[in-house]
């Protein structure tokens, strides 16, 4: 049987998802704007370009323009901040994090002087972060409709106390914030200083995590004309989503409950592989057109949650944890191809534009060998209905002044989130820039990349009950160095 804390973990819907497992399938799926410094301050607007070590996860014919070995590590600050708008109320709250971003080496394995035929063969290894799941939301209002507590006590009633939602339910009838009506064992009330009274609500949202991805690259010149690669890519993820629900009573009827925190935290790991395919072809010294397909990847998930309830009274409190849930499935991520092409003016600089095309709406839930039983019908179904393909577009520029590089870039991340649905208007937009440094054998860049979007948040929307909408501006800023050799 599937784990019981997928029911709870439905209610509450953060950022993109109608449902938790549909929500993971597409975090997983989600690449944005993340390599080398020069990579970012271009929109990551590199697929006819190559010559970067972040193509290796991109378009690895990128690889084939090297006709030298190149090593570089690349570190990143972030720093993310939130403003929510729940019930009139606007609060905000921030994170940040200083990481590796990309590491890598190019080796040419063979070198030639020919005109024809094959002109070199190179091999590359890299660790590219692709993904950063880092963020802090806090939001607080007063309402009097409804309450988690109404969430909890809908469609209990003849159920056993024992039997109850470990996760859900049954901590707020250990912690007395539903009880059964006198005279029965199995029909519940919820307490009454909640029960459409005046409250404040707030929630604290805490997200940590990251996609990273180690690739074995090889890829070929052809002629000066054509090249072509391929990459063998294994990634891991590991995404960590916790709340604290928050009530307190505004009643004035002398009630003894003040309020409760409902805590809920939901870790999900996954292992998985993927094949990326490209090429680029130069007809002219002025341009080069590049083309790249990505493959699924296929994740095995590890899933870990639990939850837990403190009730606050006047006269003590009570509370409650759930025992350790955990659960594992298979995941299918979106599949990507990559148009893209580049104008050179001579050594002078360039203008890059890609365009992505991803599907969305083949991603698959699967069951693990472990839960041969369980099937994802329903799950799979909405993300048919919800999610769709995407054209995802990339701009960047360098002019080039002797030794030294002047960069900027654009990228537009549409919603994939279908009309009718939550947050299909999510669209993310990327500015960049950055300085570049290089001599015969050494580079130095650095990069700044500023993000911006707006999601919508519903605390839970479950049996009737649909908590007050929070809109939240989402503000992210990248500060991107990269060092290098060439030898």
């Amino acid at each position: 049987m599937k784990k019981i804390g997928i029911i709870i973990t439905a209610l509450f819907l953060f950022v993109f998802a109608n449902a938790q497992y549909d929500y993971n399938s597409y975090l997983v799926s989600q690449q944005y704007n993340n390599g080398t410094a020069r990579f970012m301050s271009m929109g990551g607007a590199f697929g006819a370009l190559g010559g970067d070590l972040s193509t290796l996860s991109y378009n690895p014919a990128g690889l084939g323009v090297y006709r030298r070995g190149d090593v570089s590590l690349t570190t990143k600050y972030t720093k993310t901040t939130s403003d929510a708008n729940f019930l009139g109320s606007v609060n905000s709250d921030f994170s940040s994090k200083l990481n590796i971003n990309n590491f890598g080496i190019a080796i040419p394995l063979y070198i030639s002087d020919s005109k024809t035929g094959l002109v070199s063969y190179n091999l590359g290894f890299a660790i590219n972060r692709n993904a950063d799941f880092n963020s802090n939301t806090y939001f607080k209002g007063t309402q009097s409709t409804n309450s988690l507590v109404d969430i909890f006590v809908s469609g209990i009633d003849g159920i056993h106390p024992e039997d109850l939602d470990a996760f859900g339910s049954q901590l707020a009838f250990n912690t007395y914030l539903i009880d059964t009506i006198p005279g029965s064992n199995n029909l519940y009330g919820m307490h009454d200083a909640l029960n459409g009274k005046n409250k404040i609500q707030a929630r604290t949202i805490q997200t940590k995590g990251y996609s990273r991805e180690f690739v074995i690259s090889q890829a070929a010149n052809i002629g000066n004309k054509l090249f072509v690669g391929a990459t063998i890519g294994v990634s891991t993820f590991e995404y960590t989503n916790k709340f604290v629900h928050s009530e307190e009573s505004l009643s004035t009827n002398n009630d003894k409950l003040v309020g409760f925190d409902y805590l809920y935290s939901n870790t999900i790991k996954g292992i998985g592989a993927n094949i990326k395919v490209g090429a680029i072809f130069q007809p002219s010294n002025y341009l080069r057109l590049g083309a790249a397909v990505h493959s699924p990847t296929y994740y095995s998930v590890d899933e870990s949650y639990y939850a837990s309830i403190n009730s606050k009274f006047i006269d003590g409190n009570e509370s409650w944890n759930s025992p350790d849930g955990s659960y594992k499935y298979i995941n299918t991520t979106a599949l990507k191809g990559i148009l893209s092409a580049a104008f050179i003016y001579k050594s002078y600089g360039l203008i890059s534009v890609d365009y992505e095309l991803v599907d969305y709406s083949i991603m698959n839930l699967n069951n693990h060998s472990d839960y041969p039983n369980d099937e994802f019908t329903a799950e799979n179904k909405d993300i048919r209905n919800i999610y769709g393909s995407v054209g995802n577009l990339k701009v960047g520029a360098e002019l080039n002044f002797g030794n030294y590089s002047l960069r900027g870039g654009y990228a537009y991340y549409p919603s994939p989130i279908k009309e009718g649905y939550l947050n299909s208007d999510a669209n993310r937009s990327m500015y960049s820039g950055g300085l570049g440094y290089k001599t015969s054998s050494f580079y130095l860049d650095a990069a700044y990349v500023y993000n911006t979007y707006s999601t919508e948040y519903l605390m839970y929307n479950s049996n009737g009950y649909t908590s007050p909408m929070a809109n939240i501006s989402n503000y992210n800023k990248q500060f991107i160095v990269t060092a290098g050799f060439r030898f």
